[in-house]
């Protein structure tokens, strides 16, 4: 590219500083000296042109593939996201079912805490029953007296 610049800069001097043709704005230039350096321009355009086609391609490819890096990371992302949601709403399940088992549990406690204390009640009451019966039996004058 840089031979390229070199050719055209040559070409520019050529011009601003040519001899004038007295009384016009044309300038005398060697023709042969300006045909090589066309010619040495075509030489050279195609490689630069290829030198270039090259950079795009390979700049092409670059932006490609970070694209595509770049998606898979976000799809990589986006998986784990929804792995964590899974799992939030499973662990979320786990703790609702965890709370009606504990409640569940709390309830059977509770209703057998309840039988279990309504019958040593029932056992009470006979046994103060027949306490009372057994003391009336013997002595039956007091037991009126502190019971009336």
């Amino acid at each position: 590219m840089n031979h390229i610049k070199e050719i055209l800069e040559e070409l520019r001097y050529m011009i601003e500083n040519g001899d004038n043709l007295p009384l016009t704005k044309k300038i005398l230039v060697d023709p042969e000296y300006i045909l090589e350096l066309v010619d040495d321009l075509e030489r050279n355009l195609p490689s630069e042109l290829e030198e270039a086609e090259e950079i795009l391609t390979k700049r092409q490819e670059i932006l490609q593939s970070a694209d595509k890096r770049a998606e898979e990371e976000i799809e990589k992302i986006i998986s784990e996201i929804e792995v964590v949601k899974e799992a939030e709403k499973e662990a979320s399940q786990i703790v609702t079912e965890a709370k009606k088992v504990a409640n569940e549990i709390k309830a059977g406690v509770n209703e057998y805490a309840d039988e279990l204390l309504a019958g040593l009640e029932d056992d009470l009451k006979r046994k103060t029953s027949e306490i009372q019966k057994n003391r009336a039996q013997l002595n039956p004058k007091e037991n009126f007296k502190k019971t009336s």
